[in-house]
């Protein structure tokens, strides 16, 4: 008889989810390639009771969710946050700089890494919904959706002068800008036409005293959508392209190449 039959072994699998009000986003892969990756949407339907109750529902109704993986990464979409020095938080005074930005929001207030030595970020989530999670997956760790962008980008980018990365979806666009490997703002700004986006986008540049020579604009998110707002923004700059897939993502299998952009960013987080 093997002696090794009868040895534990850790699990190889891991899970990423990025999780809105309206459902989440999940992905499973195995560093050792073991098989490919797996990826999908679970819609949240609220049936009259509250939308943590509807989440809980939902995720224990997908048993796969629950198995023991390696590593667990969510990321939790909040409109309302604030990107501050570490030091701030560190000190206790994260809800003070979060209430004098925000007057009057619902749910608790989370902090966590900004994806930046120097940086965190409060947010607020609906109440209990951490503590949820922290009892249901094994030593997860909980983001704020910008987090793995902000790191991806100082690091990616870290010898690019100017830089801004918008990751573009339907009705909602991430945007990050850096200079070098420094942060200087991010930010989620839902809009109604490509029009509005390339507005928002130039007031972002002009902002930040972004050259339109020299900097240069990444874009991720979905195919056509980038391939649209590409073209439309060298009307102004002169580098806007889509953005190649980082190559990383190649250790999460050969059809890395069709992971949304915000699951393969969450799955390399402690790799950029």
């Amino acid at each position: 008889m093997d002696s090794t039959q009868n040895i534990s072994q850790p699990p190889l699998q891991s899970l990423v989810i990025d999780l809105d009000r309206n459902g989440f986003c999940y992905l499973i892969y195995d560093k050792g390639d073991y098989q490919q990756p797996s990826t999908g949407h679970i819609a949240i339907k609220e049936t009259g009771g509250s939308w943590l109750s509807a989440l809980e529902n939902t995720i224990y109704d997908n048993s796969f969710l629950l198995e023991h993986y390696q590593r667990v990464v969510i990321a939790l979409h909040s409109q309302h946050f604030v990107i501050m020095p570490k030091e701030l938080a560190e000190r206790r005074m994260a809800e003070q700089v979060f209430n004098a930005s925000f007057s009057a929001v619902d749910g608790e207030l989370f902090t966590c890494q900004a994806g930046v030595d120097d940086a965190m970020i409060a947010c607020d989530v609906p109440n209990g919904l951490v503590s949820f999670l922290k009892r249901t997956f094994s030593s997860p760790t909980i983001l704020h959706h910008l987090s793995p962008l902000c790191r991806y980008c100082t690091k990616a980018y870290a010898d690019e002068p100017e830089s801004l990365h918008i990751n573009v979806q339907k009705n909602e666009a991430h945007v990050v800008a850096a200079r070098n490997a420094s942060l200087q703002m991010a930010n989620t700004f839902s809009y109604r036409t490509m029009s509005d986006l390339v507005y928002y986008v130039l007031s972002v540049w002009k902002l930040c005293g972004m050259n339109t020579v020299t900097g240069k604009i990444f874009i991720t998110g979905d195919n056509d959508l980038r391939k649209e707002l590409s073209q439309q923004l060298r009307q102004w700059v002169k580098y806007a392209m889509p953005e190649v897939m980082p190559a990383q993502a190649l250790r999460l299998g050969q059809n890395a190449v069709d992971i949304p952009f915000n699951l393969i960013l969450l799955a390399l987080y402690e790799d950029n």
